[in-house]
């Protein structure tokens, strides 16, 4: 089987392009392959996202009953000339956003209620998510209101990290009470090893703009002169960060940027002097006091938050997309404008860390000499480099623990492992998968807003994921810490893992500063509400 489109008929009704993309479909795979679509469960979207030729199937999540789930399927009848009862996205729950005050978590009854449902009206579904996820690097996405946090784990049955669930083992069981299925459930794997390594020590990285300019040459800019500096689009930046630069013709106190997409951080000769962001759930900010003088430098790194996902019908530039205004006046001057490398990055900041580290090491005891402070109130470069025991990370992960950082990104010896954010939850951990890990790790944290105030350059890997107000999930087993006597003797490196050598439920998350609840946008249809969502991508099974 094979979908055409995605729920296109929550956005158009252009059957001369979906027509299109069946053709395309034929020609490259034959008629032995079956066609469907999925859209909502309301009769318009069927009809405008449905294509002939393929089959129409509908899409709903638990809570369902058979009356409920039947008139869902009775939409999708009108279209399917008599087919089966087709439930090609059965969501379990929902995604989160930075912002929210938890996780989505759905009742396993209502899960088990709804399959059995959809069971009696003989219908075939498929788990979205059958299998958490992870939006790597800066695939998080964003919706109309603010981005998608760094997880998919979708509250799924089989977790973002790969571990069985109460609801995998709920859902195992009812399909074990079937006396008609034909194959009864194979035993349940054992779940993973999380690991858990406490007290690494950060070291922050010195001449934070010099780091950033040495991501890209001069050739690999671009130059402008107008009304207003490039978006990213304008130079093939589709995700991540662009350095604009200039020299100011005039001073002025209050800059102003209008529209900027999504968080512009502003440095004046080098100065962080604040920031400015797009207006949405996560903060709304569009001036700062600079104090700025003519013949001073103004940079600004822009960072890209997330592509919009969902309506696909409109158009989401990125970048500085209005004239930056200075004192009133606008700042129409002679703009360079630069992509960012993660990657160059991460190598400019591994060799620095190696001076830094030696340096640090060598004037040990000098009373002359201090260490680079934390940065609480303007972006800073942090590495720290720490070993793991003897551990076989192919069966084993483990998870950044971001709580005392403000927001920025994460790289696990060259992985990029994502957004934090814990002043807004309810994300605090960022899954790292055991191939990532090595015997001898390399951590590079690019911190945006400043670490929060009274905490130490010291950060954990927990074994579990933590989100707010909850403790480390726990699965079927406990699962070991690192022990004592299995880390390094280097107690600047690793130190202090817990003496119990198990898990313990680790405090409730940090409160969270600038919060508001928002629900997943739902539309009436004809008998229901419709949760209208735009997906990465499909789990068939």
């Amino acid at each position: 089987m094979l979908q055409i489109e995605n729920e296109y008929g929550s956005v158009l009704c252009d059957h001369a392009y979906t027509v299109w993309l069946r053709d395309i479909v034929r020609e490259q795979l034959g008629n032995d392959v079956v066609l469907y679509t999925t859209d909502g469960f309301n009769e318009n979207m069927v009809r405008c996202g449905s294509v002939p030729g393929t089959f129409p199937t509908v899409d709903f999540g638990a809570p369902q009953t058979i009356d409920s789930a039947s008139k869902k399927f009775q939409v999708q009848r009108r279209f399917s000339g008599g087919g089966p009862n087709v439930n090609s996205e059965f969501y379990t729950t929902w995604f989160s956003m930075w912002g929210d005050r938890s996780v989505p978590r759905q009742d396993i009854k209502n899960v088990v209620d709804s399959i059995e449902a959809m069971w009696q009206l003989n219908a075939s579904f498929s788990f979205y998510m059958i299998h958490g996820g992870t939006n790597f690097g800066f695939w998080n996405g964003r919706e109309p209101d603010g981005p998608v946090i760094t997880s998919y784990d979708y509250a799924a049955p089989i977790s973002e990290e790969g571990q069985i669930t109460p609801l995998y083992r709920a859902i195992r069981n009812w399909i074990g009470s079937k006396q008609e299925w034909p194959n009864t459930p194979l035993p349940l794997p054992p779940n993973r090893t999380g690991i858990a390594i406490n007290g690494i020590t950060a070291l922050r990285l010195p001449n934070f703009i010099k780091l950033l300019n040495s991501t890209h040459t001069e050739q690999q800019c671009i130059h402008s002169n107008g009304a207003r500096p490039l978006n990213f689009e304008v130079f093939d930046r589709d995700h991540a960060f662009v350095w604009y630069s200039t020299v100011l013709q005039i001073g002025g106190s209050v800059l102003t940027i209008p529209v900027v997409k999504d968080h512009a951080y502003i440095f004046v000769d080098g100065k962080f002097k604040g920031n400015i962001t797009v207006c949405d759930r996560t903060g709304c900010s569009q001036r700062v006091t600079i104090n700025a003088l003519a013949g001073q430098r103004l940079d600004i790194l822009v960072e890209n938050a997330g592509r919009l996902t969902y309506p696909l019908s409109k158009v989401d530039p990125k970048g500085i997309l209005s004239p930056v205004i200075l004192g009133g006046i606008s700042v129409s001057n002679y703009w360079t404008q630069c992509g960012v490398s993660i990657d160059a990055l991460y190598t400019a900041g591994s060799l620095l860390f190696e001076e830094a580290y030696l340096e640090q090491q060598l004037l040990k005891g000098s009373s002359s000499i201090e260490p680079p402070q934390p940065a609480y109130d303007e972006p800073a470069i942090y590495a720290a480099k720490f070993t793991t025991p003897d551990i076989d990370w192919r069966l084993a992960h483990t998870f950044f623990d971001s709580r005392g950082w403000g927001h920025g990104i994460a790289m696990v010896n060259g992985f990029n492992i994502g957004r934090y954010w814990p002043l807004l939850g309810p994300q605090m951990t960022l899954f790292v998968p055991g191939a990532v890990m090595k015997n001898e790790n390399f951590v590079l944290i690019l911190e945006l807003t400043g670490r929060q105030k009274s905490k130490s350059l010291q950060f954990d890997f927990l074994a579990q994921p933590l989100y707010n107000g909850e403790g480390e999930r726990q699965f079927q087993n406990d699962q070991p810490m690192v022990d004592r006597e299995d880390v390094s003797e280097d107690d600047e490196i690793v130190r202090n893992p817990v003496p119990s050598g198990y898990l313990r439920k680790y405090q409730q998350a940090l409160a969270h500063t600038r919060r508001n609840r928002h629900q997943s946008e739902e539309h009436e249809s004809d008998e229901a509400g419709v949760r209208e969502k735009r997906m990465d991508f499909f789990s068939h099974f």
